[in-house]
């Protein structure tokens, strides 16, 4: 195969481009195709102006021919090049062209002076040419509706065609209104017809402009200049009043320019933009740097392109410059190989949509290729099309494989001659490789290991000492660690086992022989004359961590703290020398690196045969007594409950964060975190789960932050975190990941499986605040909406958070003022029969009217009065109310209603609420039978216990109890058992689409059927039609409110409907 040179392994970038149909695929410069046409624009107005000035009739014709010839050429070039440009705005355009083109003609042959149609009636002329204007003003909008669709073009002629030939028949017919009168001449209609037609031009430029990013910007320019020129004549067309004076001749000349602007326009669009883009996708395909092909099934060379040719020059059958015609096998593929057997000639052959491979060479040489199927774009689809062949050198890609694998081998023999026991074992706990030491250590062969399970712990990240026991009694002291590997594609753990059976044995020894010696629970050192350690005491061992066979013959400095200076020693030397003894408090080190304090008594001893001196040391740890000092001091910074900083210690560190920020010029995080729904878990599970849980969130934030790093419990459930030295707020970002993912693992408090949920709100300094207190109160704003937009989320602070919470503090303490100004007022909707229209009762429903005047939608005001906490003062008020007007009503002698009140959560789990209403109930004399309380099911299960003992002692008193917006909330039907539930409210998103929404109709029929077989009553909310109503009365629900009846009105109102005690839809007001 001649390939001369191997090429960069690359893949074929796709030659064929995806364009809008309006867009150009090359931007060409304008000014030789505006020169050429404003050149060619300027010599046909010139013979217009000589034949004007010779005959008008000459005139017209020549401008009419003109256009005539231009919409027919424009339906010719729209459609013979739509395969190649797609463009099918201007594919309607030219079809839609071709019918204004024949009824132009009509015009032209029945004109005044031709005699050809008509014998130059000028009204038929003049409905001939509106004919032709309005379908033209129709074809450019209508084309619109093609620009992002492929019709055919031949119901695009029959469409518009259909569209003439109706109007055709309507002039010949007469029944087409008078256009042209000898003696008045424009009638009416003509007139209006232009201004629609003005009308319509003006909307198709609207369309333009609004379409504009599709559209290349000359021929956008171009079609501008068309409708302008179109409206230009149109405004003299309605002026004239001679079919031959000037008024007609120069809207005919603006006429002529609006058709010679389309025609460049769709020269531009269906001829010269096409040929550019052919050009480009020619440049691209010649600039691949990879050996690409067209070929045909049966392997012979069409095109290739410059890579393809340079890499075939050196082929036996190769003239400079072309592949064409030869045979791709054997320019190509291995020589070695025959046709009939070459993979790629194969897939070829049969015709393969896409496939793929390696070709290996006899010489040793490596190829890749690959196939696609190649289709030119034309109406016409070749069932032999041909196929993009890209073949490239991979040669040095395969030898890097095999060095790698050569490689692997060798670290194989490597490991299996290690003196480490070496494992893998899969993520299903199965051993898939064990080296000769691993099987000698477990006592096990090779076949029972490989396949089966370890039966020794796997997750140890840290030297890990453990005894193995084999099977023939054998024991082995190992050293265990392992870490995450990626084996043959798969996870697996590698554990490595580190023989320390002949060390452990030493030690024992030793041990033994320090038991006479180790009788005494302070710790013993003594040193010979060179001040080499000689003899310790197992207390020595217990509090230093050092063993014997450790600190033998080492100086007493291995213990050095380091905390004293060599003044502190030279003054101990200096007693032991003169007085014989030296005691005192000091600080040593343990064998693990911890410090700790111990009460040190020194003796000088002498040896009368030597006289040499020896020293002894006796010391006892005061460790303890030091951690008494630091508890105090510890309780005053830490949570007794999670060992974490608390808010005190918390500020102080952010504090000091900040001043090291300021100095690194480095970003500091601030996260609030805060347990999402952690009161139910401490309803539902008690204290100590809500402990545990706070235990176990605590110990995964601090696992899941990085050193530096700071977390703190501020109280109840909520947390706070610092991180600093943070170059970017990525890493902020990732550390929150971090927390997400550890915090995604189940919890079990008390038998249940919980997973912990957190929201977060994070803000930066400097960016969201230089100082503690605005990074604090912007990271709890974050925390916020976190919490407010579905909890288990987090939020970066925005300065919005901080607008946000200011326009929520401002409507709490405008609820607060209007609760003391009493700017809240009740209306009443009424619920009736709906049998006879007659009034069951009413819902008592809260507004504000602030003292401007100014109507506050609930909507507004509800929610957040709900998350305050003032809902509860403002049901107390709507309960107060609302009785209030009930005696009110009765005094003034009407009939009380059943009276319906809406109650929030907080007042139905409050345990004296029903004390509380009974007594304001009682003390107006309003009947309890008349009171209804309504209560979402999601209401009720906030505290279901809570809310069940008010509804109890309410409905013992005789209090009705109604469940609003039933089927809205929990699917569980098990809590209507254990409530006194008296009435069930189907919501109105129910009622909305019925009749004719299938689902809402079944609901509603399953809620009329279950409050039936509850024996409770059912009322529909927001009833609004005659249908609605129909519906629900044949299915069995007979009780309503809604706009269809009335909708909420003020007490006086109410007060005047109560009186005819029947409501029908005929009397409703408008819904407000």
């Amino acid at each position: 195969m001649p390939l001369n040179s191997p090429t960069p392994a690359a893949s074929l970038p796709n030659a064929e481009e995806s364009h809008h149909p309006w867009v150009s695929g090359a931007r060409n410069h304008p000014l030789p195709f505006m020169g050429r046409a404003l050149s060619w624009l300027a010599l046909g107005l010139v013979i217009l102006a000589l034949a004007l000035s010779e005959n008008f009739l000459v005139f017209h014709t020549l401008v009419e021919l003109f256009t005539v010839g231009v919409a027919v050429s424009m339906a010719i070039v729209a459609n013979t090049t739509y395969p190649l440009s797609r463009n099918a705005f201007f594919l309607a355009i030219g079809n839609g062209y071709f019918w204004v083109g024949a009824i132009d003609l009509l015009h032209t042959l029945s004109y005044a002076g031709m005699g050809l149609i008509g014998k130059g009636d000028a009204n038929l002329a003049t409905q001939l040419w509106v004919s032709a204007r309005l379908l033209e003003a129709l074809v450019l909008v209508s084309s619109f509706a093609f620009l992002h669709r492929s019709p055919r073009s031949s119901w695009l002629l029959a469409g518009y065609g259909s569209v003439a030939m109706a109007q055709l028949a309507l002039i010949w017919a007469g029944t087409f209104p008078v256009a042209f009168d000898p003696v008045e001449g424009l009638t009416t209609f003509k007139v209006s017809a232009e201004f629609v037609v003005i009308t319509l031009i003006v909307i198709a430029g609207l369309l333009i402009y609004f379409n504009r990013r599709f559209i290349d910007p000359i021929i956008r320019k171009l079609v501008w200049a068309a409708l302008a020129f179109t409206v230009i004549a149109e405004l003299f067309f309605v002026g004239y009043e001679s079919v031959d004076d000037a008024l007609n001749a120069t809207g005919h000349v603006a006429k002529f320019i609006s058709y010679f602007m389309l025609v460049m326009a769709l020269t531009r669009t269906s001829l010269t933009n096409p040929v550019a883009m052919m050009r480009r996708d020619a440049g691209i395909y010649e600039a691949i740097p990879e050996a690409t092909m067209i070929v045909s099934r049966d392997g012979v060379v069409i095109h290739g392109n410059s890579a393809a040719r340079a890499a075939g020059a050196g082929g036996p059958y190769v003239q400079p410059g072309s592949l064409a015609g030869l045979d791709v096998h054997t320019l190509f593929h291995d020589p070695a190989t025959p046709s009939g057997k070459c993979a790629a000639c194969q897939a070829l052959r049969r015709g393969d949509s896409e496939y793929q491979g390696d070709l290996h060479f006899a010489d040793g040489r490596w190829f890749h290729w690959s196939l696609a199927p190649f289709s030119v774009p034309t109406d016409d689809t070749d069932p032999t099309e041909p196929f993009v062949h890209v073949i490239f050198d991979i040669t040095w890609r395969k030898e890097q494989k095999s060095i790698a694998e050569r490689n692997e081998r060798q670290l194989h023999r490597l490991i299996r001659e290690l003196a480490e026991g070496v494992l893998v074992v899969d993520h299903e706990g199965l051993v898939r490789f064990a080296n000769p030491t691993a099987q000698r250590l477990l006592d096990r062969s090779q076949d029972r290991l490989i396949g089966h399970p370890l039966g020794i712990p796997l997750d140890v990240r840290s030297d890990t000492e453990m005894e193995l026991f084999g099977a023939s009694a054998t024991m082995h002291n190992v050293i265990a660690r392992s870490v995450e590997i990626e084996w043959h594609g798969d996870q697996a753990t590698l554990l490595s086992l580190t023989d320390i059976t002949e060390h452990k044995r030493s030690e024992r020894r030793l041990r033994l022989a320090g038991a006479v010696f180790d009788n005494t629970s302070e710790g013993i050192i003594v040193t010979d004359p060179q001040n080499r350690i000689v003899r310790i005491n197992h207390a020595f061992t217990e509090i230093t961590g050092y063993d014997e066979a450790t600190v033998l013959g080492q100086d007493p400095r291995i213990l050095s703290s380091g905390r004293h200076d060599p003044d502190y020693f030279q003054a101990m030397w200096k007693a032991l020398a003169e007085e014989g003894s030296w005691r005192g408090e000091i600080w040593n080190r343990r064998k693990d690196g911890d410090v700790f304090p111990a009460w040190l008594a020194i003796s000088s001893v002498h040896d009368d045969d030597s006289g040499e001196v020896y020293h002894v040391g006796v010391f006892s740890d005061i460790s303890k007594l030091k951690e008494s000092e630091a508890r105090l001091a510890h309780l005053a910074h830490y949570d007794p409950l999670t060992e974490l900083p608390n808010r005190l210690l918390f500020h102080a560190h952010l504090s000091q964060s900040l001043q090291r920020a300021q100095r690194s010029k480095n970003l500091v995080a601030l996260l609030y975190l805060d347990l999402d729904r952690f009161k139910n878990i401490n309803d539902s599970l008690g204290h100590p789960a809500g402990d545990q849980l706070l235990r176990e969130v605590a110990r995964r934030l601090r696992t899941s932050l990085r050193g530096d790093d700071m977390v703190a419990r501020l109280g109840g459930d909520e947390f706070g975190i610092v991180l600093e030295g943070l170059n970017h707020a990525d890493g902020a970002l990732r550390v929150v990941r971090t927390i997400q993912k550890a915090l995604s693992e189940a919890v079990v408090l008390e038998g249940h499986q919980t997973v912990p949920q957190m929201s977060i709100g994070v803000s930066f300094y400097p960016q969201d605040g230089i100082d503690q207190d605005t990074l604090i109160r912007n990271a709890d704003a974050a925390l916020y909406r976190a919490k407010s937009a579905g909890r288990n989320r987090v939020e970066l602070y925005t300065e919005e958070m901080t607008e946000s919470a200011t326009s929520r503090m401002t409507m709490e303490s405008a609820i607060h003022q209007a609760l003391k100004d009493r700017e809240f007022l009740l209306y009443f909707q009424p619920q009736v029969d709906m049998r006879d229209g007659r009034i069951l009762g009413c819902e008592a429903l809260i507004r504000w009217r602030k003292s401007t005047g100014e109507l506050v939608r609930p909507d507004e005001f509800i929610p957040i009065a709900e998350e305050s906490g003032l809902i509860e003062p403002l049901t107390n008020w709507v309960i107060d109310e609302a009785t209030a007007h009930a005696i009110r009503w009765r005094d003034s002698g009407l009939e009380l209603p059943l009276l319906a009140i809406n109650i929030a959560a907080r007042n139905i789990t409050n345990p004296n609420f029903h004390d509380r209403i009974a007594a304001v109930i009682a003390s107006a004399g309003v009947p309890f039978d008349k009171i209804e309380v309504e209560i979402t099911e999601s209401g009720l299960m906030t505290d279901p216990t809570a809310a069940g003992l008010n509804l109890k002692a309410l409905s013992e008193l005789g209090v009705k109890v109604a469940i609003d917006d039933f089927g809205t909330g929990y699917s569980s039907l098990d809590y209507i058992k254990h409530f006194d539930v008296n009435r069930l409210k189907i919501d109105q998103s129910f009622v909305r689409d019925i009749p004719g929404a299938t689902d809402d109709e079944a609901l509603v029929r399953a809620v009329i059927a279950l409050a039936e077989g509850l024996g409770v009553s059912v009322i529909a909310e927001g009833v609004e039609t005659v249908e609605q109503r129909r519906f629900l009365t044949e299915a069995g629900c007979i009780e309503a409110q809604g706009y269809f009846y009335s909708p909420p009105v003020p007490a006086d109102e109410f007060a005047a409907l109560l009186k005819t005690g029947f409501i029908t839809p005929a009397k409703t007001a408008p819904s407000a």
